[in-house]
């Protein structure tokens, strides 16, 4: 007799040294189901997700799968089983045309074992049609913006049905109308037989579209019920448990409606120029101020995309404004898209608590970053040397890149193509870590601007650089502890605080050349009467002799000896935490270890 059940879960827990991502969690998803997960962000939704599609082993527990308890088991076996996923970042291969990427590792082949490219294209060219998309399936998937991406994904689940399908997060970040064309691929997918995991934070979306539902939050199933048995309110007092009382939650919104008021007023009468853009870099607003400079109207331009404003490079791509960019000499659309105004034009990303896209603002400055940078050039002694300046920007990109190897290492052993997505997704996400940094010291100064920020927790951080390093941990025979006293969070920028602890542990990690114990703690600790968030990064490797510790967070200090470089990497975490008004301490004996720690102010 088949069980109702096609997946249960009895117990499971993961953990990252003593740092616990999912704890005791209990679930049945039946049969034919859309059972939707909803939690605040780090509940543990995405990793369940991984969890189940077989990228990062369970602590304890078993995962139940028709009938068949899973033992160890990775995403090769998870998709021979029929389980595939889509991730909130994606999971597809950039370089390759958006054919190649639908049937990837799933090639239909002639009698004569040759690609059948002519059923491949007959197939998706149905689908594209069924679902109203159009896409050039010869172009390569960079070309595309993410949304567009995610169709392409979608294309793909059509085509080879699953007998668990997760959908991790993706639909915050489609357009209205490409929801739609999710909703209904889901849905003649489970007249076919598919369930359905998924995960969203769009609760209007769940309750119109599953059947039913489950609540975590920090790792922990709060509830399961029925779609039936649950109204708005529940979820949302359920999901965020701070909020316990229905007439707290009525308040709520009253404030939100005041607070929207305010930030229109407060946004219309900046002292300067500004446009804000949606996800999708469609016009949301722009001040008056935005307005005078360029002569044009929101009225006119509201909700059309931006480039019907700025006459951008014909190479600029709309991802390319999901990072700090600076445009000189930019022509101004009117109305009629006539030429108007030439003016700078700065682009800054805003991005949710889960590090997602939000949209951008432009703001117009007659200070070009050329000019900017042409200052940092005068008035910093370094640049007197660029010699220096070369071998430590050498020495920064050494980081990403060993990190990539042993990305590339597992690319070429391993099998699984689920695996060889995500890892050439790391390699890629390096990539951008690189430019980033030679973008940060090469523009408009030195250091990078930690003052854009979002509230983000230290545990989520640290957790996603620990699975990260984890090829290079392994290689290096090192043991990862870590002990999260408890959940804090810091307003920085995610990114920044990655960054200087992805530093700090990069070092603990060669400083154990045999093995060792690297040790990663967060907590609050009391200063001078003064509250701190503390990280502290602790190994248990060969030491910094004491003439090195004192000058380790100079700039562009070598040690003489062995021509080995601390500065600049140090050197930029050390400011990036002094622009968060905190501090950094190392204490080390030679053959003894060392100490980081991280001292920041807790509100």
């Amino acid at each position: 007799m088949i069980s109702n059940d096609i997946l249960v879960l009895k117990g499971l827990g993961v953990s990252v040294g003593r740092l616990q991502l999912l704890q005791d969690i209990n679930l049945r998803i039946k049969r034919g189901d859309i059972h939707a997960i909803i939690g605040d962000h780090g509940a543990g939704k995405s990793t369940l997700a991984k969890v189940l599609s077989g990228l990062i082993p369970v602590t304890c527990g078993t995962v139940c799968f028709e009938g068949q308890i899973l033992g160890k088991y990775g995403t090769k076996q998870a998709a021979t089983l029929g389980i595939h996923t889509v991730y909130q970042n994606g999971n597809l291969l950039q370089n390759m045309t958006v054919l190649e990427n639908i049937f990837l590792n799933r090639e239909l082949k002639t009698l004569l074992v040759f690609p059948d490219n002519r059923r491949m294209r007959e197939m998706a060219e149905e689908v594209f049609q069924d679902l109203r998309i159009s896409l050039d399936l010869n172009r390569l998937l960079e070309t595309y913006d993410f949304a567009q991406q995610q169709l392409v994904e979608l294309v793909r689940i059509a085509c080879f049905p699953s007998k668990l399908l997760i959908i991790d997060e993706i639909s915050n970040k489609l357009l209205p109308k490409d929801i739609e064309k999710l909703h209904y691929l889901i849905s003649i997918l489970r007249q076919g037989g598919t369930t359905v995991l998924y995960i969203s934070r769009n609760m209007d979306e769940i309750l119109n579209f599953a059947n039913r539902v489950t609540i975590l939050n920090k790792g922990r199933i709060v509830e399961t019920a029925d779609i039936s048995h649950i109204d708005k309110l529940q979820l949302v007092q359920l999901t965020y448990s701070s909020m316990s009382r229905r007439e707290q939650l009525e308040q709520n919104n009253l404030e939100l409606f005041y607070l929207n008021n305010f930030n229109k007023s407060l946004i219309n009468n900046l002292p300067f120029p500004l446009m804000v853009t949606d996800s999708k870099q469609c016009i949301v607003t722009m001040n008056r101020s935005f307005e005078q400079v360029t002569d044009v109207h929101h009225r006119d331009f509201a909700g059309k995309p931006v480039e019907h404003i700025f006459d951008f490079p014909e190479s600029t791509q709309t991802k390319h404004f999901h990072n700090t960019r600076h445009y000189h000499g930019i022509q101004v659309r009117g109305p009629q898209q006539t030429a108007g105004a030439v003016v700078d034009v700065h682009i800054i990303p805003f991005m949710d608590e889960d590090g997602s896209f939000m949209g951008t603002l432009y703001t117009l400055s007659k200070t070009t970053g050329v000019e900017q940078f042409e200052h940092v050039l005068q008035s910093n002694d370094v640049s007197k040397d660029p010699r220096k300046m070369l071998a430590e920007v050498a020495h920064e990109i050494n980081n990403p890149l060993g990190i990539m190897l042993n990305y590339v290492k597992l690319i070429a052993t391993g099998n699984e193509t689920e695996q060889i997505r995500l890892n050439a997704g790391v390699i890629e996400k390096e990539i951008k870590r690189i430019k980033r940094f030679l973008r940060d010291i090469t523009e408009t100064k030195e250091v990078p601007d930690a003052q854009l920020s979002e509230k983000a927790c230290i545990g989520d951080i640290i957790e996603e650089v620990a699975i990260f390093l984890q090829p290079m941990l392994d290689g290096n025979h090192v043991q990862l502890d870590i002990d999260e006293e408890r959940e804090i969070f810091l307003d920085c920028d995610p990114d920044l605080m990655k960054q200087v602890i992805l530093n700090i542990m990069l070092n603990g990690i060669e400083a154990m050349p045999e093995g060792g114990r690297l040790r990663v703690a967060v907590f609050l600790r009391e200063l001078e009467g003064k509250m701190y968030s503390a990280i502290e990064i602790r190994d248990t490797g060969i030491g910094i002799p004491a003439e090195t510790l004192e000058r380790i967070f100079e700039p562009f200090y070598t040690t003489k000896s062995t021509g080995e470089s601390f500065g600049l990497g140090l050197s930029l975490s050390q400011d990036i935490i002094t622009q968060l008004q905190g501090f950094i301490t190392v204490e080390s004996r030679v053959y003894a270890g060392a100490t980081f720690q991280i001292f920041i102010p807790f509100e």
